[in-house]
């Protein structure tokens, strides 16, 4: 029987994340068994004691000396891992769909001779305060892929799921790709690390939901980890390199949906020289498409938010 370890950094979010571990104990369990390791990054919480009323699931607590962030736990926690295969889980997401983990193992043992690295599924997102519940776009892909192909498409013509929580990863192949050294272990650095090594498989089930709250860590995201985080990116380029990829085209397709992504939740101007300034420090071509490409988002995104004030939709 194979085990499956589920990682989850948590922070000041206790009613969230049983809520998470509630979701993975009604999971339908006939071919596996859950290893639940939850990392905290509370130096002062009391969050032990309320999770040994969880002992049903025998899980591993961990906590952090002092606060480093989840990309740090997320490591700890894959240091501590002993199964065969590893789901990232946020604290704040859940699953809705309780056999997912068992047709992820069946897509594994389906394709022994293809090399995965992952299988991924969808997932909607759930807004906390209204109860609201959405579909996100589908996934673009479907079935089995190269590693190779996904890597080279990835954020261009290739979505990326939504969040880790919705796939499940090989632990050898993490380890192969190098994960367990890099220290910004985020949702795009797993699924780039992961690609790089192997194969993957869609399946476009929508298989729990995404939390949408005030506390989401990507809300509260700084100009500057999103310039470290594009960094991290393009230092996985030795494998696009291998490829004889386009350079530019995809360094410019992971930026532009990062920089996006960070002004998209960020109407405060005060951190945009940051932006700007990493952009200034790139090559030509780069730098002149980048900041066009940014320029025309913001404003964009500032006339649209205008509008919506004044029909008072905000």
């Amino acid at each position: 029987m194979k085990i499956v370890s589920f990682i989850i950094p948590t922070y000041h979010r206790i009613s969230f994340l049983i809520q998470a571990i509630e979701s993975i104990r009604r999971q339908i369990q006939v071919q596996w068994k859950p290893e639940i390791i939850v990392i905290d990054d509370d130096p002062e919480s009391t969050l032990k004691e309320e999770l040994c009323r969880q002992d049903q699931l025998q899980i591993i607590y961990l906590k952090n000396k002092i606060n480093s962030g989840p990309g740090f736990s997320r490591q700890e926690g894959l240091k501590l891992a002993k199964g065969e295969l590893i789901v990232f889980m946020d604290d704040d997401d859940f699953f809705t769909d309780f056999s997912c983990i068992e047709k992820a193992i069946r897509i594994f043992n389906d394709n022994k001779n293809a090399d995965l690295s992952f299988v991924g599924f969808n997932a909607n997102s759930y807004y906390q305060k209204t109860g609201r519940i959405q579909k996100n776009q589908p996934l673009n892909l479907k079935g089995l892929i190269s590693g190779k192909t996904y890597f080279k498409g990835f954020m261009g013509r290739y979505n990326k799921p939504i969040s880790t929580f919705t796939s499940v990863f090989s632990h050898k192949k993490l380890l192969e790709s190098g994960a367990a050294k890099v220290e910004m272990l985020n949702d795009t650095v797993i699924y780039l690390l992961a690609s790089s090594v192997g194969n993957v498989f869609f399946n476009s089930e929508y298989i729990g939901n995404y939390r949408i709250h005030n506390s989401n860590i990507s809300e509260t995201l700084s100009a500057e980890f999103i310039i470290d985080n594009i960094e991290t990116k393009i230092a996985l380029l030795g494998h696009i390199n291998r490829w004889h990829s386009n350079r530019t085209v995809w360094i410019y397709n992971q930026a532009k949906v990062s920089i996006r992504y960070f002004l998209q939740r960020n109407d405060n101007l005060s951190q945009a020289p940051i932006i700007f300034d990493w952009i200034g420090r790139q090559r030509l071509v780069l730098k002149v498409i980048l900041r066009l490409d940014t320029l025309f988002f913001w404003f964009k995104r500032r006339i649209k938010n205008f509008l919506l004030v004044r029909i008072g939709k905000k």
